[in-house]
């Protein structure tokens, strides 16, 4: 039991009293249950992939988003994480496309994106070319650190949109998108504002 507590701990959010509770929880559900569970768990982390085009997780690739011919391709969202995008994909107020800065497998200690997410995202709006980008990070330091990694990118692309907007927050400050309310999230995206370019080694902080 000490062993199974020491690795139910390593998920995020799960402490040594959380830990025994699942394992009391599970004892209480009998060997079926927990079979099922386990070939649940098993079957979603082998044939989830990740998307090479927006770095959504999908069974398919591309994702069914990017393939979707519904979606407005004018329009690409920037957002930290797969959390965030299937919070304003249960909103229903998005009709464009997704890039996904970090996934689960990609996040690092410091929060911040490397050289090769920033270069998959200028791929990305180099071939994709949307008149309109939304950055869509939090209102937190992270966010702020990932914004910048995403204004570089758009510089270093060829392409440049005509539009580049950021949630208007709307969002209370320190939320992280993922758990945004959906009246809050359609306020942010309705609201988006404009982020303008300069030319100095940083971009000054955007409106939240």
């Amino acid at each position: 039991m000490e062993e199974l507590i020491k690795e139910l701990k390593k998920l995020p959010g799960i402490g040594s009293d959380g830990a025994r509770r699942i394992i009391f929880y599970l004892m209480g559900k009998g060997a079926a249950e927990v079979d099922r569970l386990t070939a649940l768990i098993k079957s979603t982390v082998v044939d989830y992939k990740i998307c090479s085009e927006c770095g959504n997780i999908s069974r398919v690739d591309p994702c069914e988003i990017c393939s979707n011919p519904l979606r407005d391709k004018s329009k690409l969202c920037i957002v930290e994480d797969v959390e965030a995008l299937m919070n304003i994909e249960t909103s229903g107020y998005y009709d464009g496309l997704y890039h996904v800065m970090m996934t689960h497998r990609q996040i690092f200690s410091t929060g911040e994106p490397d050289d090769e997410q920033q270069e998959n995202l200028t791929r990305h709006i180099n071939e994709l070319k949307p008149s309109e980008i939304i950055i869509g990070t939090s209102p937190n330091v992270t966010g702020q650190l990932i914004y910048f990694a995403i204004m570089d990118a758009i510089k270093a692309s060829d392409h440049k949109p005509g539009k580049i907007t950021r949630f208007a927050y709307g969002l209370p400050a320190g939320i992280h998108v993922e758990h945004a309310d959906k009246t809050s999230l359609h306020a942010a995206i309705d609201f988006r504002a404009p982020v303008e370019f300069y030319e100095n080694a940083k971009i000054s902080s955007a409106r939240i």
